[in-house]
């Protein structure tokens, strides 16, 4: 694990020091599924990445009777 964030508001995550390289990124929203993005961090500069994370209005749950 190379960081973990929790967003603002503004659904915006920061994250320092990592270095050069490809990144898996993981989102979790409540009442959304779950999103995931490839990144690739380039030195020196900043890298920006939006994730879409679909709005999950219904959950179904099936019991055996």
């Amino acid at each position: 694990l190379a960081g973990e964030a929790v967003t603002g508001g503004d659904g915006m995550a920061r994250f320092e020091g990592l270095t050069e390289g490809i990144y898996d990124v993981e989102v979790q929203a409540e009442k959304h599924a779950n999103g995931s993005e490839r990144v690739f961090v380039e030195p020196g500069g900043l890298t920006s990445k939006d994730v879409f994370v679909a709005r999950r209005v219904v959950d179904y749950r099936f019991t055996e009777i």
